[in-house]
């Protein structure tokens, strides 16, 4: 279908109803690809397709997160954060995440100095904890 339809640029109703028209055949094409120049194609594309995002209220315990995360930001990371989060594979985007399960980990395990760590040992604790 190259080459299939040329515009001159007279009448924008006339475009969006070509495109209304190829955005309604598009399903009925293995690949269906429109070129134009002003990429109003793909504006239109992105304007008539839905979101699949769906907003939705945040549950107590997602509250409770954020806030110690927000509270996290103000408080300097310790020792035994520093080294547990070391141990740890976490990209940096996920970092203020990885130190609230690196404090949870710490509570539940009582681990309060570093040299309180000892692989073993918390390996049995999990182990234990199942």
């Amino acid at each position: 279908m190259d080459d299939f339809c040329k515009w001159d640029g007279a009448d924008a109703d006339e475009l969006y109803g070509l495109f209304d028209m190829f955005y309604e055949l598009k399903p009925l094409f293995k690949r269906l690809a429109i070129h134009d120049d002003e990429g109003l194609w793909y504006q239109y594309v992105a304007e008539n397709t839905p979101c699949k995002i769906e907003l939705r209220a945040l549950t107590d315990e997602e509250e409770v997160l954020l806030t110690r995360m927000e509270s996290n930001v103000s408080v300097p990371v310790s020792d035994v954060e520093s080294f547990l989060m070391e141990k740890t594979r976490y990209r940096k985007a996920n970092a203020t995440l990885a130190r609230l399960v690196v404090q949870d980990f710490m509570e539940a395990t009582g681990i309060n100095i570093v040299q309180d760590f000892e692989p073993s040992k918390v390996f049995q604790m999990i182990v234990d904890m199942r």
